[in-house]
């Protein structure tokens, strides 16, 4: 946090001195330089105390885990959301069925892999067209037990881009590569081409989603 408190005290420093250059104001040129010289010198005694009393804060804190039996009854209440959302827009090819099934796929794989919401939400589909299939898997299968070889063929494996850059891998059960197929099919019922341009607003808010559904599900 203070580190990146200091980056943007330099980089609003460099702004100051960048317009002053164009104004030729070579007194705010020189207030501009010596605040960065200041941050550079005494920067460390801010940082430093403030950093060690963060990590104490965050050390002291107590953690809140949700309980398997939770994690289950979200599952089990997504599936059969998801279930019945397919049927719904095999039958009506409608805009809300088919953001209602992209909206319980979004939320199951976050839930499922403990993702970060805003990683899955920025998921590419040519990260789920280049998923691992298990015909690409033959050799690691053979050094596997027969129920480590069942548990590859349950799940599809893809690989996204998640922080700084990171490859972050995601599994997902067959049912859910299966909604996710039938998405890919319906996708003309939208009206025009799904894109974010520049990595702008997101489809949907995934923190949004998660929340949502364990709501639903309480009701």
């Amino acid at each position: 946090m203070y580190a990146f408190t200091e980056i943007l005290v330099n980089d609003l420093a460099a702004i100051l001195e960048s317009e002053a250059l164009q104004k030729k104001d070579h007194e705010a040129v020189s207030l501009a330089q010596s605040l960065c010289k200041l941050v550079e010198l005494n920067w460390k005694e801010v940082s430093v105390p403030a950093n060690r009393q963060l990590d104490e804060q965050r050390f002291n804190k107590p953690q809140l885990l949700p309980l398997a039996e939770d994690i289950m009854k979200l599952s089990k209440f997504l599936r059969r959301e998801g279930a019945l959302a397919l049927v719904r827009l095999s039958e009506e090819r409608s805009v809300e069925a088919w953001s209602d099934l992209s909206q319980i796929v979004l939320a199951y794989l976050i839930m499922f892999n403990r993702r970060r919401a805003g990683e899955m939400g920025k998921a590419k589909r040519t990260s789920f067209q280049n998923r691992a299939e298990p015909a690409n898997q033959t050799l690691l299968s053979s050094s596997l037990s027969q129920m480590e070889q069942q548990l590859i063929n349950s799940y599809k494996r893809m690989v996204i881009r998640g922080k700084r850059g990171r490859k972050v891998p995601v599994l997902m059960p067959n049912e859910v590569e299966a909604w996710i197929i039938v998405l890919e099919d319906h996708r003309d019922v939208m009206g025009k081409p799904i894109t974010r341009k520049g990595g702008g607003r997101k489809a949907f808010q995934t923190t949004y989603l998660s929340r949502k559904s364990t709501l639903k599900r309480r009701s």
